[in-house]
């Protein structure tokens, strides 16, 4: 029994850090916001071997966003296209590639995947302004202005980001308060027909 037990010790001594490396890995892959240590996690997790599926489909999903946050916006579409060839019901990798696609002028590819997000996930409603992006990258003004005004509606607009981003470009006067009114709206506004594209 006692020589059971020491087998026991000593593999959950080697296996233990193992398995709770792997676990950190799982985690800092899945949501941590210092990109590069993300991009390593899932480094180790796709090569690694031990995931399959949709378990490594995500990895590949959430690599991706690490990459388009360090500007690898071509690698970022490559890790979407394959996370979304292993399990293509995941919203997040098409919302992801729809911002890796638009930095690289893909415009008409990133209006197709930021549309396809929107459809997996109606509550994505971040989505909105990926959304108003591409189409203010397009040149559709209009309704660009139709997609902030969502994103306003479902409050992610971050009024203080949005009011101090304005601001600092002239087209916002008033006080930076995270409260987004008309005043804020008209800047938004402004900044939207003076920045989109002409179409």
């Amino acid at each position: 029994m006692r020589r059971s037990l020491r087998w026991c010790l000593v593999l959950l001594t080697v296996l233990g850090p193992t398995a709770a490396a792997a676990q950190d890995d799982a985690d800092v892959c899945a949501g941590s916001a210092d990109y590069v240590a993300r991009e390593r996690a899932c480094d180790r997790i796709i090569l690694g071997g031990a995931y399959s599926g949709a378990d490594l489909a995500w990895a590949y999903a959430n690599r991706c966003k690490a990459l388009h946050n360090q500007d690898q916006s071509e690698a970022a579409v490559l890790d979407c296209s394959f996370a979304l060839s292993l399990e293509p019901g995941i919203w997040q990798a098409y919302d992801n590639r729809a911002i890796a696609n638009r930095k690289l002028g893909r415009f008409e590819e990133a209006l197709s995947d930021i549309d396809e997000a929107m459809a997996l996930n109606p509550g994505n409603f971040a989505g909105h302004v990926t959304r108003a992006n591409v189409l203010c990258s397009l040149g559709r003004t209009r309704e660009a202005l139709a997609s902030y005004d969502q994103a306003m509606a479902h409050n992610v607009l971050p009024a203080f980001e949005w009011q101090g981003f304005l601001k600092e470009r002239g087209f916002y006067r008033g006080a930076v308060d995270g409260k987004f009114g008309p005043q804020s709206r008209n800047a938004l506004y402004a900044w939207a027909r003076a920045h989109c594209k002409p179409g």
